[in-house]
């Protein structure tokens, strides 16, 4: 091919990645200049949350690179500045710009090079589509669009997004396609601010509170070999890990008309075709990798990450997610190191409300069931206060004995017989998704109240009126459910029964709660 006809597109300086500015509008860049004007924008923006946390991610890796804090003092000062220096960016991408064309013969971003620019006849081409989790694929579930795979035809900004899903979310894919450095998708729990700017800097984490297992040798992306197929990697670096090459791929770059059948943009050079392989993956009997950017719960043999769950609201994670860890707690948590920092810091002092943001993806081998991008606004003392933490802990504990509470009392009373027996699961199931709906706001309030409030002792009325409000919107959602049982005689006696008897149940819980919540112990 002609060197005329050779596509380039590189991703430090091309525009490609969308930014929401602080007064609402939208932006495209290139990473050199997303890093130089991190300052002058609120977030990143993409449909597909999944592109969010993989850019983001990226985005760290270089930013850890350039700026390599090593003492509190260099991200103390980097904050108060409010902007990444544009001497040291500079300097990053005249030495590795290269690295970041996604259609390069020798080095093409986040691909292997030692794979053919253009296929052959030998090779065992895919589908684009395989790189994300929204288009269509005989392997996976379509979330939103549907179409027949070889259909599918991505422009390069759309390629380039699918690509940096890989580290964060490639999971199972079939006999010898082992998932990602995390292993089945966790929860990434990423760090906000008033601009873009402090969010990546709130990211970049200080040597002790990176992975233990990690090691001094880092090959990040810009310095990585081609990927070698089924390879086991013996150590992994900090950086290398936010950018880990779980597959080996290749674009297939063609001249196309039409437009982007991902984003809409109109084509001149576009990919139909890759070449997608198993990539790099760690030994099964390495050390366990703890991310920065996830939650752990703490098993008995080992620390399990925090992931979406089906048909449970991710509020109800909060403790695990952001509250520091309990000593007395019979479940112990591990909060994401990112936040430990920022805790250990005071970094979110001079805020009133420290915004977080969490992406997830729910996985059933290859398949992409559901994802999740939300935000919580959290008071900088829930960070680091014990007090807070143990009344949230307990507070979210009650309103878990109270959902057991009402099911209990509804299979009690409304068990159901043969026909009935089916729609009365179904309401009983009903009952508890009411229950939780309407506790979530009630919580977040909770949570600030506790927040404003510097005297603990000063905590006890709220954790009251918390406790007021679980009884009352348990016993709201169970008389919900009752009232659809039926209107025949037994059935009105058993909900007169069941109601009493839920009243009852309820209100001794409520004491209990409130009793261990004021002497502090359960």
């Amino acid at each position: 091919m002609p060197e005329s006809q050779v596509p380039h597109f590189n991703l430090w300086t091309d525009p490609w990645i969308t930014l929401e500015r602080l007064d609402g509008g939208a932006e495209r860049l290139g990473l050199a200049e997303t890093l130089r004007r991190a300052h002058e924008f609120a977030t990143l923006y993409d449909p597909s949350p999944l592109v969010v946390a993989g850019i983001h991610r990226l985005l760290t890796a270089i930013a850890q690179a350039i700026c390599n804090p090593q003492r509190v003092s260099n991200l103390e000062a980097l904050w108060r500045v409010g902007q990444f220096p544009a001497d040291q960016i500079a300097a990053f991408g005249a030495q590795y710009a290269d690295r970041f064309d996604l259609f390069s013969e020798t080095v093409p971003f986040f691909q292997s090079s030692d794979l053919p620019l253009h296929p052959t006849k030998a090779d065992k081409v895919k589908s684009v589509s395989v790189l994300t989790a929204e288009t269509s694929r005989i392997t996976a579930l379509q979330h939103y669009r549907h179409g027949r795979i070889m259909d599918e035809q991505f422009c390069p900004e759309c390629a380039a997004k699918g690509l940096l899903t890989i580290s964060p979310f490639i999971s199972i894919g079939g006999s010898g396609f082992r998932p990602s450095i995390n292993g089945i998708p966790p929860l990434y729990v990423f760090p906000g601010g008033p601009t873009f700017f402090h969010s990546l800097t709130a990211s970049l984490l200080l040597p002790r509170f990176q992975p233990a297992a990690r090691s001094k040798e880092d090959v990040p992306w810009w310095i990585h070999n081609p990927v070698v197929r089924t390879g086991e990697v013996e150590t992994v670096g900090y950086l290398h890990s936010l950018t880990f090459p779980a597959r080996r791929v290749r674009l297939h770059p063609q001249l196309l008309d039409g437009a982007c059948t991902r984003c809409d943009a109109p084509l001149t050079w576009g990919i139909r075709t890759i070449i997608f392989e198993m990539g790099e993956s760690r030994r099964k009997d390495a050390p366990m990798w703890i991310d920065p950017f996830v939650a752990y719960r703490v098993g008995k043999e080992r620390p399990v990450a925090v992931r979406l769950q089906p048909d449970k609201a991710l509020w109800r994670e909060f403790a695990a997610l952001f509250l520091m860890p309990l000593p007395e707690s019979k479940a112990p948590m591990l909060r994401p190191q990112v936040l430990e920092q920022i805790a250990a810091m005071n970094l979110a002092d001079d805020l009133h409300i420290y915004p977080v943001r969490c992406i997830g993806a729910r996985t059933d081998q290859a398949k992409v069931l559901e994802w999740v991008d939300i935000g919580f606004d959290i008071p900088p003392s829930v960070l680091r206060e014990a007090d807070i933490a143990y009344h949230i802990s307990q507070a979210l504990k009650f309103s878990e004995d109270c959902e057991y509470e009402i099911g209990r009392v509804f299979q009690k009373y409304f068990r159901g017989k043969s026909t009935k027996s089916e729609r009365h699961k179904r309401l009983k199931m009903q009952m508890r998704e009411s229950y939780w709906s309407a506790l979530a706001e009630p919580f977040r309030l909770y949570v600030l109240a506790l927040g404003a409030i510097e005297i603990p002792a000063a905590r006890a009325p709220e954790t009251g009126r918390w406790a007021d409000t679980v009884v009352a919107t348990a016993l709201q959602a169970f008389q919900q459910a009752a009232d659809s049982v039926g209107d025949d005689a037994a059935s009105l006696r058993q909900r007169v029964q069941g109601e009493d008897r839920c009243r009852f149940v309820l209100n001794v819980k409520r004491k209990k709660f409130q009793i261990g919540s004021n002497s502090g112990k359960e």
